[in-house]
């Protein structure tokens, strides 16, 4: 399989993650308070840890493992990274 096609295919993964960290350099540029910037940058940090761990996961599913999902199911896997990423934020911040 091409590239292109690979990207195509799995385009939906990328799609959420880059959203969110869209949302939150935007959010951070226009923050004038410093609690806020820091914890929308937190935001950023976070977003691009699941965007690697989906990255990673489709790296191993398509060259490893070849499981055959549905686009859908990388949807649903590439959240299910960025909800664990961020309860491992709000766990880190607990715990501080």
């Amino acid at each position: 399989m091409r590239f292109g096609e690979l990207a195509e295919k799995h385009l939906s993964v990328l799609i959420l993650p880059a959203v969110i960290i869209l949302y939150s350099l935007v959010r951070v540029w226009t923050a004038t308070e410093d609690f806020v910037a820091m914890a929308f940058s937190a935001w950023v940090w976070v977003s691009l840890l699941a965007l690697g761990l989906a990255g990673i996961f489709l790296v191993l599913n398509w060259y490893w493992f070849r499981m055959r999902m549905k686009w859908w199911g990388n949807f649903l896997v590439s959240v299910g990274l960025i909800l664990l990423s961020l309860g491992i934020l709000l766990a880190a911040a607990r715990i501080q």
